[in-house]
């Protein structure tokens, strides 16, 4: 079964979105190429799309083809709404990217599910956590049980049309309202299920949020997290107590 990975993208960002550390374009196409390199190079994905909401004039085709690339690959641009970005948070913006993309995609809209990453991120063990059945695949947030992780996850097609791909107009950055939490709880109010990757994701890349470098957990923290994901244990809400005490065992 073909699998489709959604690169999530903002190019040129307004000097006012708050809560945006990596602000400078050509640093930002930089680390958008970087992951679009990983994912065209060393993915399992047959089809890559990367939408961005800047309307940023770069020719990814030239770069594509430069890597001697196979796979299908399609660029989507548009300009988001900026305004409603800078007073909402940048999840609003991405909210808009990935409403925009299974209605304007030549391949997405006949695809069962489809992966997303926020661009700038890769997933180091990929081939790992990817798989081509159909399950949505959410990991929340230890230290929070009432979000989901969103840099990167696994949803059926339908159920994001259906149910989540207006999730965003409810982000409010400011007011705690994180795109996080809005998914989380267009998930639970809408009954739908989901399980945690059969491993944990190990997301390298620089945060858009912070510019801090997302580090790769400890061998011994890593090998608990994976178990507790075989055995379908990660989502439970006593995460919590054990994340708490495993970051002050230093485990």
């Amino acid at each position: 079964m073909t699998m489709l990975l959604l690169i999530t993208g903002c190019i040129s960002v307004s000097a006012d979105t708050p809560f945006v550390r990596v602000r400078k374009e050509e640093e930002r196409l930089e680390q958008y190429l970087a992951t679009l390199k990983w994912a065209l190079t060393s993915s399992p994905f047959d089809e890559i799309i990367f939408c961005e909401n800047s309307c940023y004039d770069y020719d990814f085709e030239a770069f594509c083809q430069s890597l001697n690339n196979k796979k299908r690959f399609e660029y989507l641009t548009f300009e988001g709404d900026r305004n409603k970005t800078v007073k909402f948070g940048k999840g609003y913006g991405e909210g808009e990217i990935i409403k925009y993309a299974p209605n304007n995609s030549k391949f997405l809209k006949h695809r069962p599910f489809f992966y997303k990453i926020t661009g700038k991120l890769i997933v180091d063990n990929i081939y790992d956590v990817a798989s081509n059945t159909t399950e949505n695949r959410f990991m929340n947030y230890c230290e929070r049980i009432d979000k989901v992780d969103t840099k990167f996850y696994k949803v059926r097609t339908e159920d994001y049309i259906k149910y989540l791909q207006d999730a965003y107009y409810e982000v409010d950055d400011t007011n705690n309202m994180y795109l996080e939490r809005v998914i989380r709880k267009y998930l639970k109010e809408n009954n739908i299920k989901y399980k945690s990757f059969s491993c944990i994701p190990i997301i390298v890349g620089v945060s858009g949020t912070t510019g801090k470098e997302y580090k790769r957990p400890s061998v011994r923290r890593l090998g608990l997290y994976n178990f507790l994901c075989k055995m379908g244990l990660y989502n439970f809400k006593f995460m919590y107590p054990v994340d708490w005490l495993l970051n002050r065992i230093h485990f």
